[in-house]
């Protein structure tokens, strides 16, 4: 399926393309970096959680994104999945949630960038707003359920 790509009409799109496209590596290496406070465990489950709940919420809900109902998109997508939840959202909120509720000084910074991550991706017009709302949510169930998993297990205290 070949999608013809809107032109960005201003630095607010340009902004958004980045977001979309590459914030989500800089929120995972910088999660990693950063692990040490944390725990790699404690990061990795949760985004691997993330992802899963977001893929098999697409696989049941098969809602089309807004670029295959007639909007033009602002970046090209490598693979086309379902549209609900945003799992670019999941995962960089499900990031931001295990530094927040861990208290370290710089989880806003991770914050603001999954709420970038969701701006963006609704912006490009690759998701709907609920898309990314419901990221957000699957994002923080996903590290709900890691710390009930690692807690039941006596991997953490």
């Amino acid at each position: 399926m070949t999608t013809e790509l809107a032109q960005p009409k201003n630095i607010l799109d340009r902004v958004a393309i980045w977001c979309a496209t590459y914030l989500i590596f800089v929120i995972l290496c910088l999660g990693l970096l950063l692990s040490r406070y944390t725990g790699l465990l404690l990061l990795i489950l949760p985004v691997f959680l993330a992802w899963l709940f977001a893929f098999l919420l697409q696989l049941a809900f098969h809602r089309r994104r807004p670029f295959q109902n007639g909007e033009k998109a602002l970046i090209k997508m490598l693979w086309e999945t379902p549209s609900f939840p945003s799992a670019h959202t999941a995962i960089a909120s499900a990031i931001a949630y295990v530094y927040l509720f861990d208290g370290e000084p710089f989880a806003p910074l991770f914050v603001l960038s999954a709420v970038l991550m969701a701006w963006s991706r609704v912006r490009v017009r690759v998701h709907y707003p609920t898309d990314t709302l419901v990221g957000a949510l699957v994002g923080f169930l996903a590290v709900y359920a890691a710390v009930w998993i690692l807690l039941s297990t006596g991997i953490i205290d």
